[in-house]
């Protein structure tokens, strides 16, 4: 599928005209090769692009991985969300990247932290994802829709869900317009974690981040990152994953989640971490009937 140019436009005003339909989107990385059919033929409601915090880049904004790729996917008529991590980066670097993606014509930017979540940085502008967010609507003003993550599991640098969740508000309060969620493995535990949201008046869309299971170390990679996960559910998947049957339960837990999340109410989108690989998006959403749920966007 050839798509037009088209200018990109905020998410939250996307959201606004898509009814009961669902947004299906795609992560990519810009530091491995894509292939730009497989992103055509998946025809994403949006592309978020990865961003890593590094300490030695080009000084060359135009030439960062990121911003090349943010820069091709627009003007192959994708809608972008692109990561922003703050933690080594000035503020004089920060308005001069954020400048940069405004003349790409960028609308949404995922404001992160950056780097390991016990990574101290002295004397650092952007400690916090909250510091990124104030900054962009000082020198911005409402120019972006800016997104923040949401941990249904509880941030592992987090005390307990409750602060977990304070942490969410504040942001959302200084600025933030949408969360995008961690992945989960299980999907009442995203349904909870909307609900929760609920509770504490975060009354912005929540977008489900998925993993697409293709290993044992993309379950690793969840409980990693996560405070809490049920033991019992950890074990269970653990044992799956070394049985000769792996291929084909990886696969079918993949389907249930896509599936479960997208026939509930509560779900605004889902958004698939992709790692740049498309066989099984392709096929789990072949599978399910995607365009059942999916908000056709006009051109």
């Amino acid at each position: 599928m050839i798509r037009p140019p088209r200018r990109n436009e905020k998410l939250t005003n996307i959201i606004n005209k898509i009814g009961r339909k669902k947004l299906v989107s795609l992560e990519l990385n810009p530091y491995i090769p894509i292939d730009y059919r497989n992103v055509c033929e998946l025809n994403p409601s949006f592309c978020s692009v990865v961003w890593l915090a590094r300490r030695n880049e080009t000084e060359n904004l135009k030439l960062l991985p990121p911003i090349v790729i943010t820069k091709k996917l627009i003007e192959l008529g994708y809608t972008i969300l692109i990561h922003l991590p703050g933690i080594f980066y000035t503020e004089k670097k920060m308005h001069d990247i954020l400048s940069l993606l405004k003349i790409y014509g960028v609308r949404n930017i995922f404001a992160m932290r950056g780097g390991d979540p016990h990574l101290k940085i002295e004397n650092c502008d952007f400690p916090f994802a909250l510091d990124i967010i104030k900054f962009i609507r000082k020198d911005f003003g409402d120019y972006f829709d800016i997104a923040t993550t949401g941990f249904p599991h509880i941030h592992p640098s987090s005390t307990s869900a409750e602060d977990d969740m304070c942490n969410l508000k504040k942001k959302i309060l200084f600025g933030a317009t949408l969360v995008i969620t961690q992945a989960c493995v299980n999907s009442t535990v995203y349904l909870d974690f909307s609900k929760n949201c609920i509770k504490y008046a975060i009354d912005v869309p929540i977008i489900y981040g998925l993993s697409m299971f293709r290993s044992c170390k993309d379950f690793m990679r969840i409980f990693k990152m996560s405070l809490f996960v049920d033991e019992e559910e950890m074990l269970t998947i653990q044992r799956c994953i070394k049985g000769p049957k792996r291929k084909i339960f990886l696969r079918n837990k993949s389907k249930y989640l896509v599936q479960q999340l997208l026939n509930d109410d509560l779900t605004v989108g889902v958004h698939l971490f992709s790692r740049n690989h498309f066989d099984l998006i392709k096929n789990v959403l072949t599978e399910i009937n995607v365009m059942k749920y999916k908000a056709v966007l006009m051109k």
